[in-house]
């Protein structure tokens, strides 16, 4: 009988799933650890996802609400859990893809036993979600601040205080987005591709924080006024900067380099993923 092959992705779906159920069971929160998931870019990944969910929880609930109007299905195991991954990834990740939300939710769901008969309300809901991507990234930030927190603060400071410090936890999270993610990601890229060789023959990144900066803030701006369809051309744009800012010094002749010369790539870019838990691909 023929082995089957599980899809790509799906394992550190599942990973991340089963952190963030226990999580919402009540548990405390730690990162995935190697031994949990051995790839270091599917690790990073699989803790971007819970994160991302435990960050915009409030919103997440808010996008439920308006999605499963009878509410999440009792004893539905992994189901919730599934969901808010994919939620997360759809209206806040918007660069993972949502192709892969979809398919990998509703695989997710089908390898649980509690929750398999809910792979089509899973599809169903998330494609929904989908069509609605747009206006849901537009969320209050107020639903930010969990709703204990929340109603106690404005029962002792005021509802206009609250609504500031939510703004304020809105203005934070973009600030990280917008102007130190594009440091780490021209660093890392920097790090790993001018350390990485293929016998004689080395890699040369050039990718400047203030250009990949002044792409990401147009883009930002421009899927803003365009309300989202010019979303596939800017991550285009953003990649074509980044592959473009890569060369290869050539010392020698490449046609002489032997089979066994090409395995010994240099280690140190999966190496620095493991250290970073950072998805550096390009």
């Amino acid at each position: 009988m023929a082995q089957r092959h599980e899809p790509a992705g799906l394992a550190l779906r599942l990973a991340a799933a089963q952190r963030l159920r226990a999580v919402l069971g009540g548990e405390h929160f730690s990162p995935l650890a190697a031994a949990e998931l051995p790839d270091g870019r599917d690790r990073a990944l699989a803790n971007r996802l819970v994160t991302t969910a435990l960050r915009r929880h409030g919103q997440l609930d808010a996008i439920i609400a308006e999605l499963l109007e009878k509410g999440l299905p009792p004893r539905s195991g992994s189901f919730e859990a599934v969901l808010r991954l994919s939620l997360a990834q759809l209206v806040f990740l918007p660069d993972l893809g949502a192709h892969s939300a979809l398919f990998l939710a509703v695989e997710a769901v089908k390898r649980d036993g509690k929750a398999r008969h809910l792979a089509g309300l899973m599809n169903a809901v998330l494609r929904k979600a989908q069509a609605n991507s747009a206006r849901y990234g537009l969320l209050d930030d107020a639903l930010l601040l969990p709703a204990p927190f929340r109603e106690r603060w404005t029962a002792a400071y005021g509802a206009p205080a609250v609504a500031g410090l939510g703004i304020l936890a809105g203005a934070a999270s973009w600030f990280a987005w917008m102007m130190v993610r594009p440091y780490f990601l021209a660093r890392m890229q920097n790090l790993v591709w001018n350390r990485t060789r293929i016998g004689p023959h080395r890699f040369v990144s050039r990718v400047r924080m203030r250009r990949l900066w002044a792409i990401r803030m147009s883009n930002f701006l421009l899927v803003l006024a365009t309300l989202g369809l010019f979303l596939p051309f800017a991550k285009v744009r953003l990649a074509r900067y980044r592959l473009q800012s890569v060369e290869v010094a050539v010392l020698g002749d490449l046609d002489r380099i032997e089979g066994g010369e090409r395995e010994r790539v240099s280690a140190f870019g999966e190496e620095a993923a493991d250290l970073f838990d950072l998805d550096i691909g390009i």
